[in-house]
């Protein structure tokens, strides 16, 4: 019977294993355009499709998961806005599509990251920055967590949920962030390596 690696819990040091095996060996090539292709299906046709089905009211709502930072004001009113319609779609977009959508985000990002520094310094780049999409996931994991105490026991008010689920909300965009600054210093770093090497040619 398969257990838990003894040093780490919940077999903590067998998923950053597979983790890194997927972000660094198996889609740090051509097939990065897999989960690319997956961020660019939920981001453009199955986020903006929920919103449709849950009527023209719903459209017009800013939900607070899009947002840099909200208050549990501002949370709650977006979800008294929604309807009822719109919070029952909502609760399945955070418990269902968006539990894949961080997955298929953490790994495109930690895939581009290794991809980036592997052109700029092969062999010679500290790997655990691929491992920075991981703390974004379990940001977005946090923030859906919270949502769904919220949508599960409206129209309760659960301020202090709401401020810390806002709190991550704020860390995940950060996060995207600082892994959008991390693959382009990187890429500017490959470029920069690429047209040097061609000038000592």
């Amino acid at each position: 019977m398969n257990t838990p690696d003894r040093d780490t819990p919940f077999g903590i040091a067998r998923l950053l294993s597979a983790y890194d095996r997927a972000v660094m060996t198996q889609f740090a090539n051509a097939r990065v355009l897999l989960p690319i292709g997956l961020f660019a299906l939920f981001t453009l046709a199955v986020f903006p499709a929920l919103r449709a089905w849950a009527g023209p009211a719903a459209l017009a709502v800013v939900l607070p998961d899009t947002r840099w930072s909200w208050t549990a004001a501002e949370g709650y009113a977006a979800l008294d806005a929604l309807g009822d319609d719109g919070r029952r779609l909502y609760a399945l977009s955070v418990a269902v599509v968006d539990m894949l959508y961080p997955l298929v985000s953490a790994l495109m990002l930690g895939a581009l990251i290794a991809l980036a520094w592997g052109a700029a310094r092969p062999g010679r780049w500290d790997r655990r920055l691929a491992r920075l999409p991981l703390v974004y996931l379990l940001a977005d994991y946090s923030e859906n967590a919270g949502l769904v105490v919220m949508l599960a026991n409206y129209p309760a008010r659960m301020a202090g949920i709401a401020q810390t689920t806002a709190a991550f909300t704020t860390l995940k965009w950060a996060l995207v962030g600082l892994c959008a600054v991390v693959i382009l210093a990187g890429t500017a770093a490959a470029v920069f390596r690429r047209l040097t090497n061609r000038g000592l040619s």
